[in-house]
């Protein structure tokens, strides 16, 4: 067993055929599609995490401010708070609990494969 791994191990590198030039530019062309679709993909996921956080700002900056006028304090476990100050405070609380959303594409090393069914792969539960 010793030998027959020492032998695989030791075996040389079998290259692949060089493929011909038309070969060549489809799977150049395959590559740089896939490449331009993942930066589109990549900058509508950014751009809309930004207009996001944008508007939360801008939210969380239009709140009243603590002792502005209609402001009251409420009584909360024995102490007085301010309604505006815990809207804040509300506001700046960030829920680690959540992932990325649902929709998000999961990140993959190849691009899709043209006619590929997972269904043909999975055996059913039957």
């Amino acid at each position: 067993m010793v030998n027959l791994l020492t032998m695989a191990y030791d075996a040389p590198m079998v290259k692949p055929p060089e493929p011909s030039p038309e070969e060549k530019e489809r799977r150049y062309q395959i590559g740089r599609n896939w490449v331009i679709g993942q930066w589109k993909e990549h900058n509508e996921i950014n751009h809309d995490l930004a207009v996001k956080i944008r508007m939360k700002r801008y939210a969380m900056k239009m709140l009243p401010k603590e002792g502005e006028l209609g402001d009251s304090l409420v009584s909360v476990d024995g102490k007085e708070t301010s309604v505006y100050g815990r809207w804040k405070s509300e506001a700046h609380k960030i829920n680690d609990m959540h992932g990325p959303p649902d929709h998000r594409h999961i990140p993959m090393w190849t691009p899709p494969i043209e006619g590929f069914d997972i269904s043909q792969y999975i055996e059913s539960e039957e």
